[in-house]
C-alpha cells in the first residue's frame, strides 16, 4: 500500500488557474492522499463557492489557522481524496499562506505546488521515493517554463560573490542529486522537518527566497535536499506575483528579499564583505538612486562651501554652541543645570535636540564657527534625503518612474534659496524640518501598506515599524523648535481627518503608536506643564491677556495673510518686520532678504498644475493625494509664523518650504505626462534645458551669497547699492561681523597681563556676553561659580577709573566724554566704511 500524501496549494484570486491545473494533480493522486487549497484573501468568494459548493465541504474549527476551514471526503476523478480548503482571515501572502496550510496537513510528506503547475505522470511516485532516506527533507521536480520557449529548471546553485549570494536554476538539468535548495512550487516536503524547522520565514515578505532560506536552515541540520530530473512539472511561472505586484515590483522584491537571506545567512566576515559591498549592489537595484545620490552629495558641497558664510556666530548660534559645549563637557547648560529639557537662553528657553546633536562636534572638534553648525548641514541633507522619500511614497502608486520624481524634488529643495540660507546656519528649524519629513514619510508608509503591500501586514499585529518610526520622528521635531510644537499636532489632526477609514479599521496600531510617542514626549510635555518649555508661547499675542479675543483674530488674519504677499513670497521682502521708526527690521532669521520661499521654476511648475487640474484633467484621481499633501502641508507650515508679532517670518514658516515643493513636481510630473502623449519627441533636450536653467540660477544666487555674507569689503562693496533687499542682507551680514569682532576683542583681552579681572561690557551687546564664555574657554561650572565677568547697566566712570580693568564698549555708549584718556591700551575694531564700532579699553594701574 502506498503512503499517503498531502498536496498543499496556496492560492491568491486563481480559480482560473485552479480550474486548469487541478485536474493534473488529481490524475497523479492515489485513494487517500489529501488535497489542501489556501486561499489568502477573506474577500475572495470564486474559489471558496467553487469548491465548497461543488464539493459540499463542511465547515469545521481549527483554532491553530487564522481563517474559516472547510473539509470532507469527496470523490474526484474516481478517487477517495480528503479535501481541505482554507480560507484566511487575510492576505499575508506567499510565505504565511503555505505556513497556515501545512498546519492542517494530516499526512508524514506534503507536496507543495503552485496553482499554475500541472504535474506529468508519474511525479507523485518519483518524488515520494526519494524521501524514503530518512535524512532528505525535501525532494523537487524538474520544471519546464512553457512560456519561455519549454525552459528547464533543473539542480539549484547557490554561491557567495560580491557581498551577495548568488544563484542559479539550470546548471544540470538531466542528472539526479543534491541541490541548493527545494522549488516552493513544485517539491515534496516531510511534514516532521518542516514543523520542526518552523516553515517558511515570513520575514521573506511579500516573496522570494523563503524556498532557498527553508533549505539552507535544512542543510544547515544535516538534512539532504534533493532534485529529481524523472519527476517533471509544466510551471508558468510569477503568473500570481505577475498579475498582483507587475514586473518591476518583482524585480525589486527578488533583490530586497536576497539582501534579507544574505544578512541572515551569511557569516561574520561575509557580513563585512556584505556592509562594504551594499552601496554598490543598493545602486545596481535601483539605478534611479544615482540621482538620490548625485542631489545629496550636491547638497552637501554647496552647504559645505558656505559653512564658514557668514563669518561669525550669531547670538542664537552661539548660545547652541556655547551649551553644547558644556552638555559635552560637563553635562549641564550655561547656567549648571544638568541635562535639560529646555535650555534657558536671553530670557528664552530653547529646545534641546539641536543643542544635544551639536554637543560631539563641539566637543570634539572644538569651538569653532564649522563646528557649531556642522550638525545643522546634516540636518540639511537628511531633510532632503527625507523629501525625496516622502515625493518618492507620495508618487509610488501614480506615475512611472516616481525614483526620478522624488529626485527631482529633492533637487529642487537643494536649489531652494530658503533651504540653502537656512540649511547650513545654526538655526533649530533645520532639525524640526528632518524630524517632520521623516514622521509624515513613515505616516503615509503605513497608510499605504495595507492597500499596495508594502511592508508588513497591518492586521497581524498590533504595531508596524513605520508607523512607530514616525512617531519617534514627530516628538523629535516637538525636540527640535518652537514651531514645531504647533506644525505637528496640525499635521496630525489633518492626516488623522484625511485618511479616517484607515485608522479606524487599524486603531490598534495607532494606539500603540500615540502610547510610544507620549512615552517618548513625556518629559517635554512636563517641562512644558511644571518647567519653562512653554516659555516661548508668551511671545505669541495670542497668549496676551491685554488682547481682546476679537483683536486677535483680526490680528491672526492679518499675520496669516501677509506671508503671502507677491514681495514677500518671490523677493522675501519683509514689510511688515519694521521697527516703530520705520527701519528695516534685519535679522538673519527672516532669510537673506533677497529671495522668497518661491523661486521662477517652482512657479512655473505649479501654474503648470494649476492649468491641469483646472482645465486638461491630466491629474489622475490617485495624484490628488499628492496635490492634497503638498496645498496643506504649505497652509499649515504657515501657521507658527502667524502667531508672532513680527511677520512675516521666514524662519518660522520654514516648515512650508516641502509642500511648494510637493506641488512643484507633481506638476512637473503632470507637465511630462502630456508632453509624452503629444508625442513631442524633444522632450529629454527640454528638461535639459530647464535643469541648467534652475541650475544656472541656483549658482547666480550662491555667488551673490558669497558676496552679501562675505566680508567686510564686500559689505562694503554693496552698501553703496539702493536696493532695499540687499540693504537688509547687508544690515544682517554686519550684525554677524559685529559678533565675530566682538569675539576676536574677547580674544584679545586674553594676551593682556591683566587675564584674571573681570571684562565689562556696555549695555549695546545685551546678550553677547555668550561670546565672553566662549572665548576664555570658560566652563559652566567655573563661570557659574566664579562670577568670571560682569555686565553693567552704563559704562560709569567708577568703571574707568578702576585698575585692572578690562572694558569693551561700543562708541555711542561714551555719553560724550572721552574716557580713553584713562585707557593704558586701547584696541578698536572699525566697520566697512571705516567707523569704529567696538573698542576695547584696558584701563590705568
Amino acid at each position: 500500500m502506498t503512503t499517503p500524501i498531502s498536496v498543499v496549494i496556496p492560492d491568491y484570486k486563481g480559480l482560473n488557474l485552479l480550474q486548469a491545473n487541478l485536474p493534473t494533480v488529481v490524475a497523479e493522486l492515489v485513494d487517500g492522499d489529501e488535497i489542501i487549497i489556501s486561499e489568502d484573501a477573506a474577500d475572495e468568494r470564486r474559489t471558496r463557492e467553487d469548491f465548497v459548493s461543488r464539493y459540499q465541504l463542511q465547515p469545521v474549527v481549527r483554532q491553530q489557522v487564522p481563517g474559516q476551514v472547510w473539509q470532507k471526503w469527496v470523490t474526484m476523478a474516481g478517487k477517495k481524496i480528503h479535501l481541505v480548503f482554507l480560507q484566511r482571515a487575510q492576505n499575508g501572502r506567499f510565505a504565511r499562506n503555505v505556513n497556515d496550510a501545512v498546519k492542517l496537513v494530516n499526512n508524514r510528506f506534503f507536496l507543495l505546488l503552485n496553482n499554475d503547475v500541472q504535474l506529468q505522470k508519474g511525479v507523485r511516485e518519483q518524488l515520494l521515493g526519494e524521501l524514503a532516506d530518512e535524512k532528505v527533507f525535501a525532494v523537487t521536480a524538474r520544471e519546464i517554463d512553457v512560456h519561455d520557449g519549454h525552459r528547464e529548471s533543473g539542480r539549484n546553485k547557490l554561491w557567495w560573490r560580491a557581498g551577495r549570494f548568488w544563484h542559479s536554476r539550470d546548471e544540470d538539468v538531466h542528472s539526479s542529486g543534491e541541490t541548493a535548495w527545494a522549488c516552493g512550487g513544485s517539491s515534496m516536503y516531510r511534514t516532521a522537518y518542516w514543523r520542526e524547522l518552523g516553515g517558511f520565514d515570513t520575514r521573506y515578505y511579500p516573496a522570494y527566497w523563503e524556498d532557498i532560506d527553508v533549505s539552507w536552515q535544512a542543510r544547515a541540520r544535516g538534512y539532504k535536499v534533493l532534485y529529481k530530473h524523472t519527476a517533471v512539472v509544466n510551471h508558468v511561472h510569477e503568473t500570481t506575483n505577475a498579475t498582483v505586484f507587475g514586473r518591476e515590483r518583482m524585480i525589486a522584491m527578488s533583490w530586497q528579499a536576497g539582501t534579507k537571506f544574505a544578512w541572515k545567512n551569511s557569516n561574520w566576515w561575509q557580513k563585512c564583505q556584505f556592509i562594504l559591498m551594499y552601496p554598490y549592489w543598493l545602486l545596481k537595484q535601483y539605478p534611479q538612486l544615482w540621482w538620490w545620490v548625485g542631489v545629496v552629495a550636491v547638497c552637501a558641497l554647496t552647504r559645505l562651501a558656505v559653512i564658514n558664510t557668514p563669518h561669525g556666530l550669531t547670538v542664537d548660534e552661539a548660545a547652541i554652541g556655547y551649551n553644547a559645549y558644556g552638555i559635552w563637557t560637563q553635562r549641564r547648560d550655561e547656567w549648571a543645570n544638568k541635562l535639560p529639557v529646555s535650555f534657558r537662553s536671553y530670557g528664552d528657553f530653547k529646545a534641546p535636540l539641536a543643542i544635544y546633536a551639536t554637543a560631539p562636534w563641539v566637543g570634539m572638534l572644538g569651538m569653532r564657527v564649522w563646528s557649531v553648525r556642522l550638525s545643522f548641514v546634516l540636518a540639511g541633507i537628511m531633510s532632503v534625503w527625507g523629501l525625496m522619500k516622502l515625493v518618492d511614497e507620495l508618487l509610488s502608486r501614480v506615475k512611472p518612474n516616481h525614483q526620478t520624481w522624488a529626485a527631482a524634488a529633492g533637487f529642487l529643495m537643494t536649489v531652494s534659496p530658503w533651504h540653502y540660507h537656512f540649511s547650513h546656519l545654526g538655526f533649530e528649524n533645520n532639525w524640526a524640518l528632518v524630524g517632520v519629513l521623516w514622521g509624515m514619510y513613515g505616516w503615509l508608509k503605513f497608510v499605504h501598506a495595507r492597500t499596495n503591500w508594502r511592508g508588513k501586514l497591518l492586521s497581524e499585529t498590533w504595531w508596524s515599524a513605520p508607523l512607530l518610526g514616525s512617531g519617534v520622528a514627530l516628538v523629535a521635531a516637538l525636540y527640535s523648535y518652537h514651531a514645531a510644537k504647533v506644525v505637528v499636532p496640525l499635521f496630525v489632526l489633518v492626516a488623522l481627518i484625511g485618511y479616517w477609514p484607515v485608522w479606524r479599521a487599524r486603531w490598534r496600531s495607532l494606539a500603540v503608536a500615540l502610547m510610544v510617542a507620549v512615552v517618548l514626549a513625556w518629559p517635554l510635555l512636563a517641562d512644558s506643564i511644571w518647567g519653562e518649555g512653554f516659555t516661548r508661547a508668551g511671545s505669541s499675542f495670542m497668549f496676551d491677556a491685554q488682547v481682546p479675543w476679537s483683536q486677535k483674530a483680526t490680528m491672526l488674519v492679518s499675520s496669516y495673510t501677509a506671508h503671502w504677499q507677491p514681495a514677500y513670497l518671490w523677493a522675501g521682502q519683509l514689510y511688515e518686520a519694521q521697527t516703530t521708526t520705520g527701519q528695516w527690521l534685519a535679522n538673519v532669521r527672516h532669510g537673506d532678504g533677497a529671495h522668497g520661499i518661491l523661486t521662477l521654476a517652482e512657479t512655473s511648475l505649479i501654474l503648470l498644475l494649476i492649468a491641469s487640474v483646472t482645465r486638461f484633467g491630466e491629474v489622475r484621481r490617485d495624484a490628488g493625494e499628492a496635490i492634497a499633501w503638498g496645498a496643506a502641508w504649505w497652509l499649515l507650515g504657515v501657521v507658527p509664523a502667524a502667531l508672532t508679532t513680527q511677520v512675516p517670518h521666514s524662519n518660522q514658516s520654514f516648515l512650508a518650504v516641502p509642500g511648494v515643493i510637493i506641488l512643484a513636481v507633481t506638476g512637473w510630473a503632470t507637465w511630462r505626462a502630456w508632453w509624452r502623449r503629444q508625442n513631442l519627441k524633444f522632450y529629454p533636450g527640454v528638461m535639459v534645458l530647464v535643469a541648467v536653467l534652475i541650475s544656472l540660477g541656483f549658482m547666480q544666487r550662491v555667488s551673490a551669497y558669497k558676496m552679501v555674507f562675505g566680508s567686510a569689503k564686500q559689505i562694503a562693496a554693496v552698501s553703496s547699492q539702493p536696493d532695499v533687499a540687499t540693504d537688509v542682507a547687508r544690515q544682517t551680514a554686519s550684525d554677524y561681523f559685529f559678533a565675530t569682532d566682538l569675539l576676536d576683542a574677547v580674544r584679545e583681552s586674553e594676551k593682556i597681563e591683566h587675564r584674571g579681572t573681570s571684562i565689562v561690557l556696555s549695555t549695546h551687546f545685551e546678550q553677547e556676553y555668550i561670546y565672553v564664555l566662549i572665548a576664555r574657554h570658560i566652563k559652566p561650572l567655573e563661570r557659574y561659580l566664579a562670577n568670571e565677568f560682569l555686565q553693567v547697566s552704563q559704562l560709569e566712570e567708577k568703571y574707568f577709573l578702576d585698575k585692572k580693568r578690562i572694558l569693551i564698549y561700543t562708541p555711542d555708549k561714551l555719553i560724550n566724554r572721552d574716557w580713553k584718556q584713562h585707557c593704558a591700551r586701547t584696541t578698536v575694531w572699525i566697520d566697512g566704511a571705516g567707523r569704529p564700532k567696538i573698542t576695547l579699553c584696558v584701563t590705568k594701574e
